[in-house]
């Protein structure tokens, strides 16, 4: 097959910070379009085109009090897509028009306890609407809505050594999962929001130029939305099919001067659903590849003056 994508992002940036510790305004614009096409090589026939829209804004200040960094704002995307496939047999040929939007609010504290402790909480409320309006997800609406909180914890035990511990909970509802197979897996109505519960460990260590880091962390999402076939009379519905976890860590050790920079890491993460591994036909989630080994030399060339 041909396959063909573009893109188009507009963005605009905007900060003010007065001379004021209550102000340190930050606001953000984008809009997204992407097209896409897929056509087999040998018939010419169109397996798969569509294009989705996305335009939202995100507006925050920080204010500083004491030892308190608080940072507040209201964020917002709205999604439309419009795609069609052919690439199954004739029987699950679709097409398919939906809409989704998630609006946001949230407040995050940073705290300094003590010189070497610091503290952090955090919570945001997210209000999410889908809608179906045409081909295999016509005449659905979902609607759902909830918080995801969060806390960590960092205390620098020795000069340079900090420790670190994080938990959150992350709330996610339903949106328009993938351009492609959107219009080819049928939306029934039924799907629950889904409700990550995320746990971190971290350390890091720097002296001169040296630096040492790892963290391991472990992730469980509940009602987990992923594409399950059936075969006739439809191709397939999206579903919770369970509950997905991603068990990882990563490690990296390196040195740093002036503007040079050597770094050697690893890291790996075991995802599995309901105990199994993920493949790629998970379509949302990813799938397990291993331990990997990364090497980086950043550096600066001087110039001669």
């Amino acid at each position: 097959s041909d396959q063909e994508m573009s893109r188009d992002t507009l963005a605009a940036n905007y900060a003010w910070n007065p001379a004021n510790p209550l102000l340190a305004v930050k606001a953000t614009v984008y809009g997204n379009t992407t097209d896409f096409r897929v056509q087999r090589q040998a018939t010419g026939l169109v397996y798969g085109e569509g294009e989705f829209e996305s335009i939202g804004f995100d507006l925050r200040n920080t204010s500083t009090l004491s030892t308190h960094a608080l940072t507040y704002g209201v964020d917002y995307r709205d999604d439309d897509l419009v795609s069609a496939q052919n690439a199954t047999p004739p029987f699950a040929w679709g097409q398919t028009r939906q809409s989704g939007s998630v609006m946001g609010a949230y407040v995050q504290d940073n705290w300094g306890l003590t010189e070497t402790l610091g503290f952090s909480a955090g919570l945001r409320y997210d209000d999410y609407e889908f809608e179906g309006k045409g081909g295999v997800s016509s005449g659905v609406s979902i609607s759902d809505s909830g918080l995801s909180p969060n806390l960590s914890l960092t205390w620098e035990a020795l000069d340079g050594l900090e420790l670190r511990a994080a938990y959150a909970q992350a709330f996610r509802g339903v949106t328009i999962r993938e351009a492609f197979f959107s219009a080819l897996y049928v939306h029934d109505g039924s799907l629950e929001s889904e409700e990550a519960d995320n746990l971190e460990f971290g350390i890091s260590y720097e002296v001169g130029g040296f630096f040492a880091r790892a963290t391991a962390y472990e992730q469980t999402i509940e009602n987990f939305i992923d594409a399950r076939y059936v075969g006739t009379p439809v191709w397939g519905y999206w579903q919770n099919v369970g509950d997905a976890e991603v068990d990882g860590y990563e490690a990296e050790v390196g040195y740093e001067a002036d503007e040079n920079r050597l770094s050697f890491g690893v890291w790996e993460a075991d995802n599995s659903l309901d105990g199994e591994p993920l493949v790629d036909s998970n379509l949302g989630l990813g799938t397990t590849i291993g331990r990997t080994w990364l090497a980086r030399l950043n550096g600066r060339l001087s110039s001669s003056r």
